[in-house]
């Protein structure tokens, strides 16, 4: 009796940081509800197309839940109970993060524009081979005043991940998570289409 093997399930990571002190803006204009907005419309559209899902916030890192793959209800139920939290807990999102990704697969980290060392360290979890979608959230845009082009500061992090082989999106107020990722899925091995 012949058995076939079954394909390897494609991979996707989805990171997401939700530091306090790195978001701005209130209510649905906030950056921090882009970034659930986004971690929520990508992680449905690679459910949507057969991905092992792994998420890997604040919320999933209790209980080792990031580093197992995820169904989709429940990355949406934990998404929809995100919360702002710490520095700390970044440091065991990119901790729960390196694990998940030592294996390979998609990275997508949403990350925000506000420390030179967390982008290192995000940058460093995209493997030789990997393909990695950045979308970097110029925070100061979703504060408060008129949005304007994203600054010095924001344009020179987001050229870091260039090198390294992401496909980077910096998220400016008011851009919207579909047009985010038509820009960072443009040269990116990957099924098309995700957000309205």
């Amino acid at each position: 009796m012949r058995q076939e093997d079954r394909p390897a399930r494609r991979r996707a990571v989805i990171i997401m940081d939700s530091r306090a002190l790195g978001h701005q803006g209130s209510g649905t204009l906030a950056s921090f509800e882009w970034a659930v907005t986004a971690a929520a419309s990508i992680a449905t559209h690679f459910s949507s197309h057969s991905f092992a899902l792994h998420l890997v916030t604040s919320e999933t890192t209790v209980g080792g839940a990031a580093t197992r793959t995820i169904e989709i209800d429940n990355a949406l139920a934990s998404l929809a109970v995100a919360q702002l939290g710490t520095d700390q807990e970044l440091e065991e999102v990119l901790r729960c993060a390196q694990a998940v990704t030592s294996v390979g697969g998609l990275v997508v980290a949403i990350v925000t524009d506000r420390d030179e060392d967390v982008m290192r360290r995000v940058g460093a979890l995209l493997h030789p081979g990997g393909t990695g979608l950045l979308f970097l959230l110029d925070s100061t845009s979703f504060g408060p005043g008129r949005p304007g082009p994203p600054g010095d500061p924001t344009l020179a992090l987001a050229t870091m991940f260039r090198p390294s082989g992401w496909n980077t999106c910096i998220v400016s107020s008011g851009i919207t998570v579909a047009q985010a990722w038509t820009t960072v899925s443009a040269h990116a091995d990957h099924p098309a289409g995700v957000g309205r």
